[in-house]
């Protein structure tokens, strides 16, 4: 009587035992779970950030390297694989589905028997419901077989709920209830177990990857006041302006005539002749000091997409702006022409998507200024060296998108000036007395 004390009171405690690791791995696996959704939570949020600056620049980046080594028959440059390309292959394996994620992960094989899953559970809950039973003790087996079976069905376990169905047939014994308990609570402490393995494995995996790495470097650099991904961009925008210049170079050097056509953004001027130079700029960007050159505007010529456009015409070259009829009214942004007249003028006028005009020349009347009128997407106006004097400005005042307009050397006196910013209330007007183009001013 005394062993059979002792036995009940080792199976008790074993009991216990599993009881509370049973509840330790419960927390542990939900400690995990919240790990792992905030590592993913991390994770997209970076790659949305990292998207929407970096992505497009380095498939066009690639796309215009790729161009540049058909071109000189060498194949992809090699330059072409930047730092972050590593990354994108990455963020694309993750999001792929080839590997399983841990809800998904089976803990186990499982069996396949010929009913199906909801047969069994049918079978199952028809066995052993506890209204079923007049015994109290029977009552709470069998509430925690049906919690189990619950379960096993969620996660299409088969093989648990077989078990359990052949539990059901065995009659009620008081010793038997501690050893039922046992038995579950090993089951699902071992189902736990790989449920915890394959949390700690993903998390793991997405530690040791090319994305959670940048994650902590772009991190560490913010917390000391730097912002990688807009150098990392920057820098991408350099490479892309250069990569487009030796694209144009090696086109120019092969090409007489048009181009192939590409997927990469390009504009057409005269194939045989410059008609001057071209520059780019962030299409965001109003600052002068952003503008960079691009290089002579002849033939076809590859442009950094997401950025706008501005055309220097040489000095004699204006009548050759009716000839680009490959350029559509919004492909230029900025136009600077030099010692022109009215006349000339109207050679710009088709361009209405002009933001930015610069002009200078003695030929230049308040005649001229009633031409630019049509141009209403004008923001920023420059008049150098012109005879625009006070009966001329007040044309000013129609240009309703006009935000900034700069003289320089103008006839204008000192009480136009007063009435132009009257008039032109929200613009910002530079008078500069005399020299000549001072870009630091504008």
């Amino acid at each position: 009587m005394k062993y059979q004390n002792r036995h009940h009171s080792f199976e008790q405690q074993e009991l216990d035992s599993k009881r509370q690791e049973y509840q330790f791995l419960e927390r542990r696996l939900v400690k995990l779970q919240y790990d792992l959704d905030d590592l993913r939570e991390e994770i997209a949020e970076f790659e949305k950030i990292y998207a929407e600056q970096m992505s497009e620049r380095i498939s066009e980046l690639e796309s215009l390297e790729k161009e540049i080594g058909k071109l000189l028959e060498l194949g992809e440059d090699p330059r072409s694989g930047f730092r972050a390309h590593s990354f994108e292959k990455e963020k694309r394996r993750i999001s792929s589905d080839e590997e399983p994620s841990p809800e998904r992960a089976p803990a186990v094989d499982r069996l396949r028997p010929n009913e199906s899953l909801k047969d069994v559970y049918r079978k199952v809950a028809k066995a052993i419901h506890p209204d079923l039973s007049p015994h109290e003790g029977e009552r709470k087996r069998r509430q925690i077989l049906m919690a189990e079976a619950n379960r096993a069905y969620a996660e299409e376990d088969h093989a648990t709920l077989l078990s359990i169905l052949q539990e059901s047939d065995k009659e009620f014994d008081p010793l038997r209830e501690r050893k039922s308990e046992r038995i579950v609570l090993y089951q699902r402490t071992a189902s736990l177990k790989e449920r915890i393995r394959a949390l700690e494995t993903e998390i793991f995996r997405l530690k040791g990857s090319d994305v959670y790495r940048l994650v902590q470097q772009v991190q560490q650099a913010r917390s000391m006041g730097k912002d990688v991904l807009g150098q990392m961009a920057a820098k991408l925008e350099v490479d892309i302006l250069a990569a487009c210049r030796r694209l144009n170079k090696a086109k120019q050097a092969r090409y007489h005539g048009s181009p192939p056509v590409s997927a990469i953004r390009t504009v057409t001027f005269l194939p045989d002749r410059s008609i001057g130079q071209v520059y780019v700029r962030n299409a965001l960007s109003r600052n002068f000091l952003d503008w960079r050159k691009l290089g002579h505007a002849v033939g076809t010529m590859a442009v950094p997409s997401g950025t706008s456009l501005r055309l220097d015409v040489e000095k004699g070259r204006v009548v050759d702006l009716d000839l680009l009829t490959g350029l559509s009214a919004n492909d230029l942004h900025g136009c600077y022409l030099y010692d022109v007249n009215n006349a000339d003028l109207a050679h710009v006028l088709r361009f209405r998507g002009l933001e930015e005009l610069y002009i200078s020349g003695a030929g230049i009347t308040a005649e001229g200024l009633i031409h630019l009128l049509e141009l209403s997407s004008v923001e920023r106006l420059y008049l150098y060296d012109t005879l625009i004097g006070d009966e001329g400005v007040v044309y000013l005042k129609y240009l309703k998108r006009l935000r900034y307009v700069t003289f320089c050397n103008s006839r204008v006196s000192e009480a136009g000036m007063k009435r132009l910013k009257t008039m032109l209330a929200s613009c910002t007007i530079i008078n500069l007395p005399t020299g000549r183009q001072s870009h630091s001013a504008t």
